[in-house]
């Protein structure tokens, strides 16, 4: 029965030391994700905990190594709806919580107001095209990820993220009207 048991403890400490080497270092990109989704600190702790419980949960469900990072974009998107499903509200940030959401890692003083600036202009896009740009155009995610998160066609994905950046450039005032040229 010992050896059983020992075989065992060797099997949770490898699948442990397995799941921190292949899903923790893509930890900060799905907590900067669930924060401009949710815009909620609480929430986004909550949400990125139960992301971390799920996929170590169904770690054995994940077949490449390649795809961890999608994989737990997903689930964490999927627990966020999940989470607005029941709740059928949420609140804007308020300055307080804005300033925990981005580490100030950039040496430029105006970087961290022009991101505060942004993730403000995100919170006014639509739920979709928000989480569009923020896969493709934030974390890097290809379109047919994108399309596969989303559920949507590829052409509805495009679309969305014209139309998302369209609307940031508006709201951030970078527009560019072809009357300035003349």
């Amino acid at each position: 029965m010992n050896h059983h048991l020992s075989q065992d403890s060797a099997y949770i400490n490898d699948r442990h030391a397995r799941f921190e080497a292949v899903v923790m270092p893509h930890l900060a990109d799905v907590q900067r994700f669930v924060q401009a989704m949710t815009r909620d600190v609480e929430q986004t702790n909550d949400l990125v905990s139960e992301t971390l419980y799920l996929a170590y949960k169904h770690f054995d469900t994940l077949r490449e190594a390649q795809a961890a990072k999608s994989w737990l974009f997903t689930i964490a998107r999927r627990e966020f709806y999940e989470l607005l499903r029941k709740k059928k509200s949420t609140h804007a940030l308020d300055d307080n919580e804005a300033e925990q959401l981005w580490e100030d890692t950039d040496p430029l003083p105006d970087a961290k107001t022009d991101v505060h600036f942004l993730y403000q202009a995100l919170e006014r896009l639509p739920a979709k095209q928000r989480e569009a740009i923020l896969l493709f155009d934030v974390f890097g995610f290809s379109l047919n990820d994108v399309q596969e998160q989303q559920g949507d066609s590829l052409s509805a994905v495009k679309q969305r993220l014209k139309r998302g950046r369209a609307r940031l450039a508006q709201l951030l005032g970078a527009e560019h009207d072809a009357d300035d040229d003349e």
